[in-house]
């Protein structure tokens, strides 16, 4: 059964999938797989962009308490979990996990790295996940050094370490290291072919930037295509996610070089992907990125939307409008040959099928009495006359924000879950069913949210406007009504919401004992101010 194993991993590396699946059955009929075989069929799962399989292999996550009693191999388990968390854009879970693991390591006195072989490879890809750079190129080197006699495993960590290069534009670097690769292994086509398609997106980000400063070095422009032809005869047939990569490279060199239909054909082969829509969010963020960039608002909206807002870290959001912090330690990449200006901006706002990056306040002054609006910063409902019919509770504005901000692109259970939740989060099974009822709610509320390859989706509402925080926080009434009066008293709370007077006491007394209000007078002339924190 070991040698069908192998077998499987060396159809994945010659871009055989469909054999490498037929054994999966025949494998997958042993009574029992080890640790080992759990972790291995997991990155044979994820190479074939079937995420919920490569999940569902290595079971549940365990509490600290478990992990500490668990055997040694049952450890590399859980942090193959963390390490397919991150990469689905569980954020929070995934970097508790790896805390977690670390801290049992010490109490146990075990040294991660021998523990888990492949636990630096796992820790470079948390690091590039949470866009950790300079952690990444440190333990991505070591990984590199760890894992000299486990050559898959070395040239998985390699690549990781020249996109770390490459995300810091340390270029001379990230080409030296990307020309070295391509020698590693002559027999593996798709890793040669992965090299190439690297040096291409190398050179077409070098271009874009000589673009910027007026030096439009064609020499670039034609290092890139030479890899692109390198790569493509050897990465289109590998029906693994290198596919889309190639192509979405062949596009943005077609992009530059003004062949608009050529750019365009090459991103629908992208999409022709068969697991495409299971592919990682970011990954399907950058096409409907390069999709806008030539198409502009012919793109629908709410795949324009979701390459801005969703959940998951995409530098493509900020190419689109999305606030970047002015210090910032991490540059930011540069698309299409523009520079990013902050503009300071907190909210999308859509609505006549446009979305444009504002400020709440100026967002709600703008919209309030043309049309209802879906406000999910606050959490409110409000209707063409300016009165708020609903209010959401905090929960349910973070998921409806998150659902709807996913726009086509759809959201996991598990990034839905880790969103929600954070923290508190801890057993699949009880996140699970904690989502279900929510989601229950949100359908009770006349909200239709639909689920299809275990990716939920929800509309964006018909006639109205939608206010949505770019982080997908929730403010709350209070930010509301800050937005047009300076001052609040409990009268006001009363007429806005329609609540009884002891609701808004409450509402007031909470706010006041966080620090967001201050009050002012006493008894009848009694209101309230916004604190200058």
């Amino acid at each position: 059964m070991v040698d069908l194993l192998l077998e499987i991993e060396k159809h994945i590396c010659t871009g055989q999938p469909t054999e490498a699946q037929r054994k999966i059955k025949t494998f997958l009929k042993k009574a029992k797989l080890s640790s080992d075989e759990r972790v291995r069929l997991s990155e044979v799962y994820r190479s074939l962009s079937e995420n919920e399989k490569a999940l569902k292999i290595l079971g549940e996550e365990l509490s600290p308490h478990e992990m500490i009693q668990i055997s040694e191999q049952e450890l590399a388990v859980q942090i193959r979990l963390s390490y397919m968390l991150q990469y689905l854009g569980v954020r929070y879970v995934a970097d508790r996990m790896f805390k977690t693991f670390e801290a049992v390591a010490k109490q146990r006195q075990l040294q991660p790295e021998k523990l888990v072989p492949l636990y630096y490879r796992y820790l470079t890809g948390h690091h590039l996940g949470r866009n950790d750079y300079l952690k990444a190129i440190t333990s991505g080197e070591k990984a590199m050094a760890m894992l000299k006699n486990d050559l898959k495993a070395w040239k998985a960590s390699a690549i990781n370490l020249g996109a770390a290069l490459f995300a810091l534009k340390r270029y001379v670097e990230c080409e030296q290291h990307l020309n070295q690769l391509i020698h590693t292994d002559p027999g593996d086509s798709i890793f040669i072919g992965e090299c190439h398609q690297r040096l291409a997106d190398l050179y077409l980000d070098q271009y874009l930037e000589q673009a910027l400063n007026q030096d439009r070095n064609q020499d670039k422009l034609e290092k890139a295509s030479f890899h692109i032809e390198k790569a493509l005869p050897l990465l289109q047939v590998s029906n693994t996610v290198d596919y889309i990569f190639i192509y979405r490279s062949l596009a943005i060199l077609h992009t530059k070089k003004g062949n608009k239909g050529e750019a365009l054909m090459a991103l629908n082969m992208c999409e022709k992907f068969p697991y495409y829509d299971q592919t990682a969010p970011l990954i399907r963020m950058s096409i409907s990125f390069w999709k806008e960039h030539l198409l502009g608002n012919a793109v629908p909206i709410r795949e324009r939307l979701g390459a801005r807002a969703h959940l998951t870290y995409s530098p493509y959001s900020h190419a689109l409008g999305k606030s970047y912090p002015e210090h910032a330690e991490l540059p930011l990449r540069t698309f299409f040959g523009t520079k990013y200006t902050p503009e300071g901006h907190d909210v999308w706002v859509i609505h006549h099928d446009k979305i444009e990056a504002s400020t709440y306040n100026k967002a709600l002054s703008s919209l309030r009495g043309t049309m209802p609006i879906y406000d999910l910063v606050s959490g409110i409902f409000i209707n063409k006359d300016s009165k708020p019919e609903t209010l959401w509770t905090p929960l349910q504005s973070s998921a409806i924000s998150a659902l709807m901000g996913a726009g086509t692109l759809g959201i996991s259970k598990w990034a839905l879950i880790d969103f929600l939740y954070r923290q508190d989060f801890f057993n699949p099974k009880s996140g699970e069913e904690r989502l279900k009822k929510l989601i229950s709610a949100l359908k009770k509320l006349g909200l239709e949210v639909t689920r299809e390859n275990n990716l939920f989706y929800l509309d964006l509402p018909k006639s109205a406007a939608l206010i949505m925080a770019m982080n997908h926080t929730f403010k709350g009434p209070l930010c509301y009504l800050l937005a047009w009066s300076n001052v609040l008293t409990r009268q006001l709370l009363e007429t806005t919401f329609n609540i009884k007077a002891s609701t808004a006491k409450q509402w007031l007394n909470t706010w006041e004992e966080d620090w967001l209000i201050c009050s002012m007078g006493s008894g009848k002339t009694i209101h309230y101010i916004k604190t200058k924190m």
